[in-house]
């Protein structure tokens, strides 16, 4: 089953069949905008286990930047390809230029799921590999799989921490931490700080506007 979001909303325009179909122990990657009849449905009705993945906002963005130039057919794709600078792309993706859904609005559209999921941070999921930290992605591994009803040992979260890294996914780049500290120049800050700052301290990535 491919990710269900809006682009391929007609695929479940009847949410209740769709997840019914869907066995015990299988995996549904979605981009459901957060609704409260779909939550209730999703993990009290069918007792799905829910996961809401968080990452710094000023990496995907970045992120986002390079994943729409290199996917064919996305909508934005001719939109940013036309800008003549990252910087400017950035500013567009961050402020909502050119009818880009902003940044502040992307961040809204998810986060009222954490009130519903386990809620795992992208920057404990990468390990050293990615600029993070060993213990966290043990600590998040082990918490993840308690959550889930299976509980592992150390010797097996060890296994899948060594595994959890593949260039083979479709949205990965370099899969690294704090990209935004050399993407971003001073006007670049500013915006985001103007346009979302407050909601990096609510997500816990900074404790004030001074970064």
């Amino acid at each position: 089953m491919p990710t269900l979001g809006r682009r391929n909303a007609e695929k479940w325009a009847d949410a209740r069949k769709l997840l019914s179909g869907v066995k015990s122990g299988r995996i549904v990657s979605t981009h459901f905008d957060y609704d409260a009849a779909l939550a209730t449905l999703i993990r009290d009705e069918l007792d799905f286990k829910l996961l809401l993945m968080v990452r710094d906002p000023r990496d995907a963005v970045i992120s986002d930047m390079h994943y729409i130039a290199n996917w064919p057919g996305h909508p934005q794709k001719d939109l940013l390809a036309g800008m003549s600078t990252d910087k400017e792309r950035l500013l567009a993706l961050i402020e909502g230029r050119a009818g880009i859904r902003p940044v502040r609005d992307q961040i809204l559209r998810f986060s009222d799921w954490s009130n519903h999921a386990h809620t795992l941070r992208f920057e404990d999921t990468v390990g050293a590999g990615g600029g993070g930290s060993d213990a966290a992605q043990f600590r998040m591994i082990s918490d993840l799989f308690a959550y889930l009803g299976l509980p592992l040992s150390d010797d097996e979260v060890r296994d899948i921490a060594a595994r959890a890294r593949s260039a083979k996914t479709q949205t990965f780049r370099t899969g690294r931490l704090g990209n935004w500290k050399e993407a971003f120049d001073d006007e670049v800050r500013d915006s985001f700080r103007t346009h979302a700052g407050d909601l990096l301290i609510d997500l816990g990535y900074e404790k004030d506007l001074d970064w």
